[in-house]
């Protein structure tokens, strides 16, 4: 037990006793309590977890869109908002324009033969965002104890 200085249901600070004002008061308390704990009715009422805000919900949705999704070809393609404004581009060329080649971020030598080659990579990383937003939505309605887990995510892989 250790000596905790209360103040309503608060409790301010732990130590050895001194004359303090009447609204507050010395208690003994359980070894493990925290000045995140709460004093009520005579019982420390012990502070849980609490649940995660949206905001770290969608922090975590914006980094797995930023990370990107593997393609068919083992190729990690990122799915932020440059790479969408790329794919976007190339899929809009003129179809005699094509194969297009290009070195992604990680120094990775890409080529797209074809226009509907590009059209197909446009169409997974669309796909992948919005299963991404979908889930962030269903992990903010439902908050699972550890929402960065990959099993409340989608698959980071396009099936071939």
């Amino acid at each position: 037990m250790k000596k905790a200085l209360i103040q309503g249901t608060r409790i301010c600070e732990f130590g050895t006793p001194f004359p303090v004002h009447s609204d507050l008061k010395w208690v003994d308390v359980p070894d493990d309590t925290t000045t995140k704990d709460t004093f009520v009715d005579g019982q420390i009422v012990k502070h849980t977890v609490e649940y995660p805000i949206s905001r770290d919900i969608s922090d975590e949705a914006e980094r797995r869109i930023a990370v990107g999704l593997i393609l068919s070809n083992g190729v990690r393609f990122r799915c932020d908002n440059k790479s969408i404004i790329r794919i976007t581009v190339i899929k809009d060329r003129p179809s005699d324009r094509f194969p297009q080649s290009f070195k992604t971020s990680a120094g990775v030598d890409i080529t797209i033969p074809t226009i509907d080659d590009a059209v197909m990579i446009f169409n997974q990383v669309a796909d992948y965002v919005a299963a991404v937003m979908v889930a962030s939505a269903t992990i903010q309605d439902t908050l699972p104890d550890d929402f960065t887990d990959n099993k409340h995510w989608p698959s980071d892989e396009v099936s071939s």
